[in-house]
Parts: C-alpha cells; structure tokens; sequence
C-alpha cells in the first residue's frame, strides 16, 4: 500500500492482515526511512530507524531509534490498518464499490484482461477470469477519518500534537467499508490518497503475523497457536510518549550593561536546562575592548556555572571636557558537541541574526547537519541584514515539522548543492499545495517539496553529482542563462517537476516537457529561459 498525506509525505507501506485484526509488516519512506509495524486490538508497536523517526519526532530520535514502542496516533500510520485493510473490510469496501460504480470499461493491460470499475474517486481493477482477482484499488480518503498529521509531532512534553478531529468516530474494527469513503475535495488541497494491491496469502502468513503480534504485543494477540513463538517475559514496549530524549541544553544570561566606569566588568552564567548532563566551551568577547575568552564548562541536569568577572578598560575615548561614548558588543556562546566540529559557527550564524536556540527542538544528531545548512544558506548575508537569518530559521522549522530532515541532512553533509542561498525560498513552501482546507496557494510557489526531495535524492545516489536547485548556467552559445527545477551540473542531466491533479497529468507532462525544450521563452522576472543547457539529458 501506498499514503499520500495531506502534508505531502508519501508513505509506503507492506503489510500481512489476518481475518481476526491482526497486522505486522513494514513501514517505508521512500527518500530514506524504515520501520517494523505490528498491529493487534486497538494497539500497535513500531520500530523504527534515524530517518524514520528524524521524520515523525525529530527530538526523541536516539531514544528510540531501533526499539519497539507504542506510537502517538498517527505516527506509525494514518488509520488502523488492522481495521481498514482485514479482509472482510476489503471485501465490502470492494462490493459497495462494485454497487456505486458508474462505469465498466473491460481493457488489455499487459496482456491480461482487466476490468476498470470506477465510483466516485475511486477505482479498482480485476481479473476477468474466473477468479475475479482484485488487483488495485485506490481512492482519496475522508480527511475526517484519518488520524493527522502521519508524520511530525511536537509539543513541550513529548506528547503527539495531532490529535483526532473532534468529529472523527473511533477506530472501526467491524469490517464496515465506511473507513474509507470517497472525500469530496478541492483538486488544489490534495487529501489523503491510498492505493492498496493486495495478495490473498496463506495460514502460515497468518500464523507467522499473529506470532509477531504475540512476540510484542502479547495483551493484543489471541490464542498463539500450536508450535509458533509464546509471549515474551520481557516487558512490553514503552509509551513513545513516556520516552524522554537524554540530552544537554544550556542557557546563557550576561550581565552586559553600558559602562559608565574606567574599567567595565560583566559576567556571564550558564544553566543546564536540558535531560543529561552536558559539557561545552563558554565564549565571551567584547567589541571593541576585550579580547576573546574561553571557558569550559561541565554541568549536570539543572547545573549552573558563572564566570569570574571578567574586566576591560572603558574603550570610549577620553577627551578633556567632554563625554563620549561608543558602541560596544559583547558576544557570548557556548559551543557543545552537539553544534558539529566548528567552534566560530555559533558565533558566525549570530553575526547573520541566526540564533540556534530558537530552532525547533531535534536530537542532537542531526543540529550539526541543520546549523550547517544554515550557514551555507546564510554565507552571502552582508553588513546590516536583519531578515535573511530569521527568514532561514523559520523556513528550516517549517521543513522540519514537515518531516524531512533526512533530505536537509543530505544536502548539508554534501556541500554540492551550488545554490544554498536559495533554499530559503523553497523550504518555507514545502507545504503550499498540500493542506486541505487553505487557501489556494500561490501560483509558481507549489511543488517545492518535490524539487528538494529530488535534488537531495541526487546528491545521496551519487557523490560526485553537483546540484542547482530551480536555477540556471550561462548558455555559452547564446550568452542566456538557462535553467530547470534541477539541475545536475556534473552528469548534465535536467529536471523539470509538475505538481499533478486528477486528468491534468497529460497537460503537466505536456507543459514540463516544452520547458526542457525552451517553449515557453524567458521568464520575465528572472530573465531565465526555462530550456535544459546545451548538452544536458532531459
């Protein structure tokens, strides 16, 4: 099965369902994230890796990367797959299909004979044999049924913040095909979207899936069956909620004020405010007056430590009969493991108005690569800028709650996108055209997500590839810069992206491929033609 959420996360999912509304199986991202999944009565346990869980709780990854736990609502999947998808709710999700459907169009596909049975939004395909084999079935589910968002979570607690709507009925184990039901929607505001091929399997997958449950989720299983695996003596997974990520944080308040005085004195205190203890290297400068000092500093949970007061000579000029003053500024940072292998990054990303604490919380794996790519984003800020770091901060939450650290990773410890600059632009649109309900989005600011995921999914298959993203090289023949959504400036390979709804898919492949091609001429606000370099695959 394959879920497309209203977010824009693509999930795909392999599954064994039993009759009595059992499920264990495998939970994959497709640009990077895998997790075991088993489901029993009202219940379920994930496994996950780091990207995996990068994607769903970016701040509890290395507590609970590769362990069983019990997922908040909607982390592992959106709905109950032991309810939707057992086979007496396929079953009448099929006949009620079957019923409604408006058309039946008999077509050769693959030289098998297929039947094409449409309602509504949905559509399924069987066999024509005697066995009447349903092959697929995929339509848009009812936001209202599904449990959202299926990825990031967040809050001061660890606690999920996607909760179920207020009008959604509880989790249906009946076998009723209403859990999935034809959405009205609007085609810019996508809805959830699912396409299952399913496999009829034997009793030994059964007995094998009710095994698995068992094995985890003992309290959720029936009767195991003779000869398969008992309960553990083990205890069962813990809450995702009850997991608490051990990590330092620290808190840094000076006492920096004007000075009035020959000699100006200030100190700075610094407060472990995170879940472990922790040890860094606490910096202070002032500009102009006092040179560059260190400090280290190893605090437990809830720790403080202050300097010694640190002192200057008043670096006003000193002019008989006058009082004088300049500016001044002092700079403090603590520099931890958790920042990476540059001590000046810090400080760097402060002179560009980046303040790191005010990021989203993530594990401390994967700050290192987030800074980074912040720095590369903000390597062009000039003297005076306010905006541009603050706009990059709050573009990088907003890719972040949309669960695709794993892509800024990549692009972060390749160093080969040429245009960091502008991702700016790009993450802060990542879910333009993907919230059902809000506005229509802004014309040329929608399918960025695709643009990233791609130009990151290049640089992971190939180290020596180099990336611009939604820009353009000169021409040297004509002098005219020429661009696509991504381009590959190594193996000279152009990508064009096109967000698709319902019939249009034929007029997006139409319209990317005049752009590769140069049809559609220049673009009058950034002077590039959209055309694929001299050269370069299309």
């Amino acid at each position: 099965m394959t879920y497309r959420d209203a977010g824009g996360h693509t999930i795909n999912g392999q599954f064994t369902v039993t009759g009595d509304n059992l499920a264990s199986g495998t939970v994959t991202d497709p640009l990077g994230g895998r997790a075991d999944l088993v489901v029993g009565a009202g219940t379920s346990a994930v496994r996950g890796d780091a990207d995996w869980w990068a994607r769903r709780s970016p701040k509890q990854v290395r507590a609970i990367t590769g362990q069983w736990v019990r997922p908040e609502p909607g982390v592992a999947f959106p709905f109950d797959i032991a309810a939707v998808l057992n086979p007496t709710a396929l079953a009448k999700r099929v006949e009620s299909l079957a019923t409604a459907a408006r058309r039946n169009d008999e077509t050769t596909e693959d030289d098998d004979k297929v039947r094409t049975v449409v309602s509504g939004d949905w559509t399924a395909l069987f066999d024509t044999g005697g066995d009447r084999k349903l092959r697929w079935l995929g339509g848009p589910l009812d936001p209202n049924l599904v449990t959202q968002p299926a990825a990031y979570h967040d809050n001061d607690d660890n606690r999920s913040a996607g909760v179920t709507p207020a009008h959604r009925t509880g989790p249906d184990t009946s076998g009723r095909s209403t859990v999935v039901a034809p959405a009205r929607y609007d085609p810019i505001a996508i809805p959830p979207y699912v396409a299952i091929t399913p496999e009829p399997t034997g009793s030994d997958a059964a007995t094998g899936t009710q095994a698995a449950v068992a094995k985890v989720l003992p309290e959720a299983s029936p009767a195991v069956p003779s000869g398969a695996v008992s309960a553990p003596s083990a205890p069962g997974p813990a809450a995702q909620r009850n997991v608490k990520p051990g990590y330092a944080t620290f808190d840094l308040v000076s006492t920096a004020q004007d000075c009035n005085t020959p000699m100006c004195t200030w100190t700075v205190t610094v407060t472990n405010t995170g879940t472990a203890a922790g040890s860094g290297v606490l910096y202070a400068s002032v500009t102009p007056g006092m040179p560059l000092v260190t400090f280290p500093v190893n605090l437990p949970v809830g720790g403080t430590f202050t300097t010694p007061p640190m002192t200057f000579p008043n670096p006003a000029p000193i002019i008989r009969g006058k009082n004088t003053q300049i500016t001044i500024t002092y700079t403090t940072w603590l520099f931890n493991p958790s920042f990476g292998h540059d001590p000046a990054l810090p400080n760097r990303l402060a002179t560009r108005g980046v303040n790191p604490n005010t990021l989203v919380q993530i594990d401390p794996g994967y700050m290192p690569s987030v800074l980074k790519l912040l720095d590369q984003m903000t390597s062009h800020v000039g003297a005076g800028d306010t905006t541009t770091g603050p706009n990059a901060v709050t573009a990088m939450d907003t890719a972040i709650r949309a669960g695709m650290l794993p892509e800024l990773k990549t692009i972060a410890e390749s160093g080969r996108l040429e245009n960091p600059e502008d991702l700016t632009t790009k993450l802060k649109n990542v879910v333009q055209d993907t919230l059902p309900g809000s506005p229509d989005p802004v014309a040329d600011k929608i399918g960025f997500r695709r643009e990233v995921e791609q130009a990151a999914e290049i640089l992971r298959q190939d180290p020596r590839a180099r990336v611009v993203l939604d820009g353009a090289i000169r021409n040297p023949v004509t002098g005219e810069l020429d661009g696509a959504d991504v381009l590959d400036t190594v193996n000279k390979s152009a990508f064009q992206l096109k967000s698709v709804s319902s019939e249009r898919l034929i007029h997006a492949i139409k319209i990317a491929i005049n752009q590769l091609n140069g049809l559609r001429g220049v673009d009058v606000s950034s002077g590039i033609r959209q055309q694929a370099p001299p050269g370069t695959a299309r």
